[in-house]
């Protein structure tokens, strides 16, 4: 076995041909069946060189063929104006964001003084009556009822933004009608900028 392993195999059988042998015809012939296989297994194909979509319309093209030089001037300054809406708008709600950040910070700048204001006495109830929190054009509550008891302990729950901490600071500044006078109402930051 190991001197049939060892043994070079035969040469393979030369013959000669009859008659001259045209190499592309054989090359395209095998191409043709090649390509007739595929498609038996494909079925029909359509190619799209990128010009046209099957509909006949361009392709990418931001001017379509038959539009006149005055429909592509139009078109594009109504671009233009739009893009100037929207650039008007942005500039609109980043004031609009200025000032109630600004609104928000006077809510807050008052001190904080810890003794009880005017003479004491009376209830540590709340009733609020008909409340709204409007916030430069953004209504945050409208002709809502609230009633906090003394001793009792609350949760607000809800999204991010939808105004927890502002109601907070709308109670402690004592925007709210139906707030007593007498009573003290401190509300701690949940953040405290560093210091240098």
């Amino acid at each position: 076995s190991e001197a049939a392993a060892a043994a070079p195999a035969p040469a393979p059988e030369l013959r000669t041909l009859g008659a001259a042998v045209n190499m592309l015809a054989l090359v395209t012939a095998d191409e043709e069946q090649a390509v007739a296989e595929v498609a038996k297994d494909m079925g029909p194909v359509r190619v799209n060189i990128n010009n046209n979509i099957s509909h006949g319309g361009p392709v990418n093209s931001l001017i379509e063929e038959d539009e006149s030089e005055e429909a592509v001037a139009r078109r594009f300054k109504q671009a233009r104006r739009a893009e100037k809406q929207l650039k008007r708008a942005a500039r609109r709600e980043k004031a609009i964001n200025m000032q109630r950040e600004d609104f928000m910070r006077e809510l807050t700048r008052e001190p904080v003084v810890l003794h009880w204001r005017g003479g004491g006495g009376g209830s540590s109830d709340m009733l609020l009556k008909g409340v709204s929190m409007d916030i430069n054009g953004l209504a945050l509550l409208d002709e809502v009822d609230v009633s906090i008891v003394s001793g009792r302990k609350y949760g607000l729950i809800g999204r991010n933004g939808v105004g927890k901490t502002t109601f907070l600071k709308f109670l402690s500044a004592h925007r709210f009608d139906g707030v007593p006078a007498h009573l003290q109402i401190l509300h701690i930051e949940q953040e405290v900028p560093s210091g240098e």
